[in-house]
């Protein structure tokens, strides 16, 4: 999608380092050229040319900033983000190393308020949200590989008291540690809601495809079927007001808290961004909805299909296109069809897909990406544990994946906070709705007119979809 000048102008005035790689900003008064995300004093517009690469911008006569080094991004050098991930990685390796925001700053060689700029641009999160998470996952390593108390856990981790640890621990989780211990051992568990939790909303979103194959609801019963290391399983959750009640038809319970967790998605804070979209004076953008979480794919390949197989169609037809994939390559467990993973679709030919009416571009997209993942040229599940930053840049390198498909997969399947799919019709009609526009914005206006929810967008994506649209 070409970018307007406008929202070039916009992206280089918020420092954007989203559009890094998508333009060089040139300024013709001090003949220097930088990235989006560059801090220094900005120009006027009026003095500001955007060029397509540093190649093109030099051709004009612009030598490289020395503060954002655009020709060293290009190169694929980016010290500030090489510099964060390497801390972010420690950081998940051993989160009791780090016992506060300001040691972490201090790891990265910068202050506190800088890392906070720097972990919303590549994170979307705050640094102590993305601290207060790397200690919950690495209790849950703890809690499975060794036999030490959680109070040890707790403190081994990071925690300062054992109270603060558990109550952390279940609201990510949905449960006691000493509970989650269990899990390899049993085939049913109990995740707790948190108060006021939209199950209504939820059954909604649940219930978006009723004839499919792979997952159905009856009532509050959800039962969905997931592929897991080669492992078909089938995930049952009773869905109540305070708890969700499971039980796996598999061998892998852990794989099936974790789709759990992922559908039910307690790790989003949705009262943070009602309160900002109430100082807005957009409470009616979530009236009826309070407390709505996106809901995740229950797996990232299953989020894949969903974004190929969604482009430029409805999604009554995308559903249609997902359950014919899923009754030709899945595998059947009971009366439901387990989504097929990568590998079994890599399996597939050209041939295959066009016989349930795929379209040429679209068996292309959908083999190539399996394809990749397959030959480890693509990991994608490692996706998971990278860099908004990262994961867009990879994603956008993907043949059939722009900026709506990126995005898209972003909000949905990698739990990113900041994301907008530019070009989605529902969201463009949803804000013609919410603010009684005479027109459907394009692409450029959505970005202007989202820019103030931020870095809440994902969500005020979200419930422009289920609400306004």
């Amino acid at each position: 999608m070409a970018l307007s000048r406008d929202l070039m102008i916009e992206k280089m005035m918020l420092s954007d380092s989203s559009f890094n790689g998508r333009f060089i900003t040139g300024v013709l008064t001090t003949k220097i050229y930088c990235l989006p995300s560059c801090t220094a004093r900005k120009p006027k517009p009026e003095n500001v040319q955007f060029f397509k690469s540093s190649a093109e911008a030099e051709a004009a006569g612009l030598r490289a900033c020395k503060l954002c080094k655009p020709d060293l991004y290009e190169k694929g050098i980016d010290p500030e983000l090489d510099r964060l991930e390497e801390v972010a990685d420690k950081i998940r390796k051993d989160p009791g190393l780090f016992p506060s925001v300001d040691s972490v700053a201090d790891a990265v060689c910068v202050s506190v308020s800088t890392l906070h700029q720097q972990f919303r641009d590549h994170y979307q999160t705050s640094p102590g949200t993305f601290l207060n998470r790397a200690r919950i996952d690495a209790a849950c390593r703890a809690l499975l590989e060794t036999g030490i108390d959680a109070g040890q856990v707790a403190y081994s981790v990071g925690f300062d008291s054992t109270s603060g640890f558990y109550e952390s621990f279940r609201k990510m989780t949905g449960m006691t540690p000493v509970a989650y211990r269990e899990l390899p051992r049993k085939n049913a568990f109990r995740v707790a809601l948190p108060t006021e939790y939209p199950v209504t909303e939820l059954l909604k979103v649940l219930n978006r495809d009723p004839e499919g194959v792979s997952d159905r609801l009856v009532d509050n019963l959800y039962e969905v079927g997931f592929t897991h290391q080669d492992s078909a399983n089938i995930l049952k959750m009773r869905i109540e007001n305070d708890a969700v009640h499971c039980e796996v038809d598999g061998d892998d319970t852990l794989a099936a808290h974790k789709v759990a967790l992922r559908i039910l998605n307690l790790r989003q804070d949705p009262i943070t961004f009602e309160r900002q979209a109430s100082d807005m004076g957009f409470t009616r953008l979530f009236e009826g909805r309070h407390g709505l979480r996106i809901a995740q794919t229950p797996t990232v390949f299953d989020g894949v299909i969903w974004v190929i197989l969604g482009q430029q169609v409805n999604f009554k037809f995308a559903a249609t296109m997902r359950r014919r994939l899923t009754e030709l390559a899945g595998t059947r467990k009971g009366d439901l069809i387990c989504t097929p993973d990568a590998a079994q679709v890599a399996r597939l030919d050209e041939a295959d897909l066009l016989k349930i009416q795929f379209s040429r571009q679209k068996a292309d997209y959908l083999l190539n990406i399996s394809r990749q993942n397959v030959d480890g040229k693509l990991d994608l599940e490692s996706l998971l544990t990278q860099s908004a930053t990262r994961v867009s840049r990879t994603l956008l390198g993907i043949r059939g994946f722009g900026v709506w498909s990126t995005n898209y997969l972003m909000m949905r399947t990698f739990g990113f906070a900041d994301c907008v799919p530019l070009g989605d019709t529902g969201i463009s009609s949803g804000l013609k709705n919410l603010l009684a526009l005479d027109h459907r914005p394009k692409a450029d206006e959505v970005a202007a007119l989202m820019k103030p929810f931020t870095p809440y967008r994902s969500l005020a994506s979200y419930h422009l979809w289920r609400g306004f649209s």
